[in-house]
């Protein structure tokens, strides 16, 4: 993989076309580019096409690129403040003549006072020549819109710089043209000038563009201080000597040595060796590297019939927990069931307001939050309970107390509830955010009041067999010994 620096880009549009360049060439096997970095990162097959191949093919699309050792760190920043000062420069120049020449354009229209050797009716020549003089630097200022965005726009992959200079290329053909018109007599034309327009729009773009150009030289900012938080040597092991090298002079094949409280320098696969790494930053938790230590409960002496086609949602009453999700399901139902909604939060009045506006608040009790004994017989109360979250829910302790009291579970396959349900065998798991699928299943849970209860009766065998303190302990006390050396 090769990195290149892409100057030139302008917008989203510029991003494709490089894209589109690049992967056309043949040997390319993919190609990213990044707009806010100004980066392409480019692979392909070296015995097939030669990188300086596919700088070709970036020049021939209107950018240019070059390598990362080609343009320091250094010489990088003082390229981008350089860029910054340009545009505002540019901005400053444009808004000097913008401003007057929008006075003496609009002026007259807002009742503001103009000098009477500038009045249109009287001097119309005279004054289509002062805006065509006050809008020239303007345009100027604003040149590589039309050096980029013309070239683009014939290589038909028009991007941001193609438009500006389509629509204020009209204004000040047409105004250049009324202006003639004018000099050689039709005075009426003096009302069609449009140099006005052609000024405001550029000087309002280069001040965005300066703005850009201020984020993005931010944000390359902080992600160079991302990367220079990576380890600058490596510790390389050769003939069984350990030396300290630069990180760019390490080559596929080399042995590193990493000692404990180190960062591993550069992509690798661990040879021998045991120690700790902290890799939760970069690439989240590894579920093959982690011991996991389950969430245990205690499972009640005796299983309680349910209320009848009764469904129970547990937890707080914000969005992510999907509590309109599920009633926008419950809407759909047919006959009759009731549903108890336990918890409070910040959406507990939207919540209930969105029930009364479903039509279903007749059928759903609010409890606010339920402890202890209550909130046990909340779940013995209930047909099936139901997970509707939205966010990926790390565990879902609301689940596993619902199969602890022998209810059949139904929720979308977020986060961490694939470890504890068992789709068609505990409960059912939909696809995130599928009410449809959230609906139907609820539904058949509560047509079949036999399989629901057998689904409840395996949670509740699950629990038994996995989450209750005994299994705790039995996968605890090994990582303990493991710890402790093996005693």
């Amino acid at each position: 993989m090769e990195s290149l620096n892409i100057q030139g880009m302008t917008c989203a549009a510029c991003v494709r076309a490089v894209e589109r360049a690049v992967g056309k060439v043949s040997g390319v096997q993919s190609v990213a580019v990044n707009f806010a970095t100004e980066k392409a990162q480019v692979t392909f097959e070296p015995s097939m096409v030669r990188l300086s191949d596919i700088k070709l093919a970036v020049a021939n699309a209107g950018y240019k690129a070059l390598t990362e050792g080609g343009l320091g760190t250094d010489e990088h920043q003082k390229r981008k403040d350089h860029e910054v000062r340009v545009w505002w420069l540019k901005f400053a120049l444009s808004a000097v003549f913008a401003l007057p020449l929008l006075y003496l354009a609009m002026g007259g229209m807002l009742g503001l006072p103009l000098p009477a050797a500038l009045n249109p009716m009287q001097f119309p020549l005279r004054y289509a020549l002062l805006e065509l003089l006050l809008v020239l630097p303007v345009l100027g200022a604003g040149y590589q819109f039309y050096t980029l965005g013309g070239p683009a726009l014939f290589r038909l992959n028009p991007n941001m710089d193609s438009l500006v200079a389509l629509g204020t290329g009209a204004a000040v053909l047409w105004s250049g043209f009324a202006t003639l018109r004018i000099a050689l007599g039709d005075f009426r034309l003096v009302n069609d000038l449009y140099f006005e327009t052609a000024g405001v729009i550029i000087t309002l773009i280069l001040l965005g563009k300066s703005l850009e150009a201020v984020t993005k030289g931010k944000t390359s900012a902080a992600i160079k201080a991302l990367m220079g938080l990576t380890p600058k040597t490596a510790t390389l092991l050769l003939g069984g000597i350990e030396r300290d090298i630069e990180v760019g002079d390490v080559e596929v094949g080399d042995q590193l040595v990493v000692r404990p409280g180190e960062k591993i320098p550069v992509d690798s696969v661990v040879l021998e060796g045991n120690s700790a790494v902290d890799e939760a930053v970069l690439t989240g938790y590894d579920a093959n590297r982690l011991d996991v230590v389950p969430y245990f409960t205690t499972v009640p002496a005796a299983v309680v019939d349910p209320q009848p086609r009764h469904i129970l949602f547990v937890g707080r009453l914000v969005r992510e927990k999907g509590v309109d999700l599920l009633f926008e399901a419950l809407a759909r139902l047919t006959g009759e069931w009731t549903c108890t909604v336990v918890g409070e939060g910040p959406a507990s009045e939207k919540v209930r307001q969105d029930a009364a506006a479903r039509g279903i608040a007749q059928r759903v009790t609010f409890t606010g939050w339920l402890n202890g004994d209550a909130l046990a017989r909340a779940f013995d109360d209930a047909s099936v309970v139901v997970v509707p979250s939205r966010w990926p829910e790390p565990f879902g302790i609301v689940g596993l107390e619902a199969m602890a009291h022998a209810r059949p579970v139904v929720a979308f396959r977020v986060g961490g509830v694939p470890d504890w349900l068992d789709d068609g065998v505990t409960g059912w798991s939909v696809a995130p955010g599928d009410v449809a699928a959230l609906h139907d299943r609820i539904a058949v849970v509560l047509a079949d009041p036999s399989e629901a209860t057998a689904m409840g009766l395996r949670g509740r065998a699950r629990v038994e067999r996995d989450f209750v303190a005994a299994a705790h302990l039995k996968t605890l006390v090994p990582i303990y010994r493991e710890l402790r050396g093996g005693y």
